[in-house]
């Protein structure tokens, strides 16, 4: 199913601003969390206050574009692709971690962190590769 940007806009950016307005006031930051490619609504998010985007699913928005269009006004949480974690070794989590941080943490706005709930099937070893990785190269 694809979601109609046209009705979300119409139907739900008034509602959400009235929500968002109460953290806006209170100067408290908005993590904002949506599955899929939004790119087509991310100025509107900005215009209500959102900080933050999560998880930015890497098979549907890439972190360079998403970076490079908005780096400066949004922070980017998340990208690291689940099925990596749990499929990959080690060595493969490592560079795709460096690889994020040589782009995101460019401007800072940005935090590691999975595209998905760390699920059961990841192995530990694959969980201490992140940790470590963004220890390492995480580091502003």
């Amino acid at each position: 199913m694809f979601l109609d940007f046209k009705k979300l806009k119409k139907i739900y950016l008034d509602k959400l601003k009235k929500v968002f307005e109460i953290f806006t006031n209170a100067d408290i930051p908005i993590i904002f969390h949506s599955d899929g490619n939004i790119y087509e609504i991310i100025e509107d998010l900005l215009d209500l206050g959102v900080n933050c985007l999560n998880p930015i699913e890497p098979y549907s928005m890439d972190y360079r574009n998403l970076k490079k269009r908005f780096g400066k006004d949004l922070t980017i949480m998340g990208n690291i692709d689940i099925s990596l974690l749990s499929n990959g070794n080690p060595e493969a989590i490592r560079k795709d971690i460096e690889e994020h941080m040589e782009i995101c943490k460019t401007g800072y706005r940005y935090i590691c962190a999975s595209s998905h709930s760390i699920r059961n099937d990841v192995p530990n070893e694959n969980i201490v590769a992140f940790f470590d990785s963004v220890h390492k190269s995480g580091l502003y």
